[in-house]
């Protein structure tokens, strides 16, 4: 701990500095709401990337048959990008 003199009027005062401990990651992680937000976004726009990209070469890569889907990929690709990665990124 640190001391330095502060005068105060005609009388010297001394004041200590104390320093906060170390905070760890998951601390400073969650110390703030939009860094998770931001976070999870950031890993569902990954995964949506990759699925995304795993359909298309499929598709047109002709490296192995189309996956069939229930629901046609284009629109699950939309649905996916306009509801689950916009939300995560406006609230972050």
């Amino acid at each position: 701990m640190q001391q330095r003199p502060r005068i105060r009027g005609m009388q010297q005062v001394m004041v200590s500095r104390v320093t906060a401990p170390p905070r760890s990651r998951w601390q400073v992680f969650t110390g703030e709401p939009h860094r998770v937000m931001f976070f999870a976004g950031m890993v569902q726009g990954v995964i949506a990337a990759c699925w995304w990209l795993v359909d298309l070469l499929g598709r047109y890569a002709g490296g192995y048959a189309p996956i069939p889907w229930t629901v046609p990929p284009p629109w699950a690709h939309a649905f996916l990008m306009i509801y689950g990665l916009l939300p995560f990124f406006m609230f972050g």
